[in-house]
């Protein structure tokens, strides 16, 4: 099979390279671990204060979430640093019965869009009702690795549950391996 690959790192049909996809061929494979590191706390205590302080923010956007059909809250709050100024923006997720409601960080990242914010973003906290701390979905990971972009730095992603524990990464590629972003597309 010959594909197109521009140089950028997407697929075209100009600058043609031709990849040779030998799957047949075991001797030409290679493999990669990629791996990444969570620091879990046991309290929101251990955190920094700007990011206990987030987590509480996200929190209390909890407590506004409209969940009548799943029953799963979620909040969430991003910081966003411009011009020696820090804000904040808050979301929650929001149901309806088609059940294609809005999920809070998408929420709280569409805040930042409002506002014209598309870059800075620096941290962003997400909390449920559940025990165990809450990761974003599929979607939701997609949508922060496009303002992480934006922002040309890791975003350190605080993932917090009812019972006081955080997980912490830097850089949505921990929760997004091999990530598909605006790198990867080219004008035809």
């Amino acid at each position: 099979i010959k594909l197109a690959k521009c140089k950028g790192g997407g697929w075209t049909k100009s600058d043609l390279v031709e990849y040779d996809m030998a799957f047949s061929n075991p001797r030409n494979m290679r493999e990669e671990l990629h791996t990444f590191k969570v620091e879990i706390f046991d309290s929101l205590d251990e955190l920094p204060e700007d990011e206990r302080e987030l987590v509480l923010t996200a929190e209390d956007a909890l407590k506004s979430a409209y969940a009548p059909y799943s029953h799963f809250r979620v909040g969430a709050a991003v910081s966003l640093k411009t011009g020696g100024f820090l804000n904040i923006y808050t979301g929650n997720n929001q149901e309806n019965a088609s059940f294609t409601g809005s999920h809070a960080e998408r929420v709280a990242l569409d805040g930042l869009a409002r506002e014209s914010e598309k870059s800075g973003l620096d941290k962003i906290a997400i909390t449920s009702d559940s025990p165990e701390p809450v990761t974003p979905c599929g979607s939701c990971r997609q949508d922060i690795k496009e303002y992480e972009d934006l922002a040309g730095a890791p975003i350190t992603i605080l993932m917090a549950g009812s019972r006081g524990k955080v997980w912490r990464v830097l850089g949505i590629d921990a929760l997004l391996p091999l990530a598909f972003g605006p790198a990867n597309l080219c004008k035809i």
